[in-house]
């Protein structure tokens, strides 16, 4: 079998690049990076999540908004928001560690991230990064929805970054159509 690997600009309408590979090729595999990411802006699913490949587009002035896993644990360094009362102190924790003891609507922090390097000359190295984690309330399944970006928090509020990443699955819903 064989898979068809497609970037698509959705501003421009155009294909920005086709790929065909082996039927068990992961998609991600294929993703790379430069300086065709500045100024744009990429959302991803989990099968994409690395923190190294966010890296790469921050650092070719790119954005990107995906899903935080369950299994990336980052260390928060900072909350971007304030909260009045008895408020759960969030800095120096682990996300998912306390991110069940909140009930609050949003939760905004600046978390940091450790992750190897490409190898260079026989070796990886060991980088860190920090990015921002927004969590979302969904009353319904008393859960959050974490995203993890390097947008704004003075140009995207919590809810805006919801508001993007549920516009991926409009994309999903076109390829299981044209599937079908």
């Amino acid at each position: 079998g064989a898979k068809l690997h497609l970037l698509h600009n959705a501003t421009d309408e155009t294909t920005e690049r086709i790929d065909v590979t082996d039927e068990k090729a992961h998609d991600s595999t294929l993703f790379k990076t430069g300086s065709w990411l500045q100024e744009r802006l990429v959302l991803f699913d989990r099968a994409y999540f690395k923190y190294r490949r966010f890296a790469l587009i921050d650092e070719n002035d790119g954005y990107f908004v995906s899903r935080l896993k369950e299994n990336a644990n980052p260390l928060i360094t900072e909350e971007l928001r304030e909260w009045r009362g008895r408020a759960i102190p969030l800095e120096g924790k682990r996300i998912h560690d306390v991110v069940d003891d909140l009930s609050r609507k949003y939760i905004d922090v600046e978390v940091e991230a450790e992750f190897k390097r490409g190898q260079y000359e026989g070796t990886r190295s060991l980088d860190t990064k920090r990015f921002r984690v927004v969590g979302v309330r969904d009353e319904d399944a008393d859960d959050y929805h974490l995203y993890i970006t390097n947008l704004l928090r003075e140009e995207f509020f919590p809810a805006d970054l919801a508001t993007l990443y549920r516009c991926r699955w409009e994309v999903e819903t076109l390829f299981r159509e044209l599937k079908t």
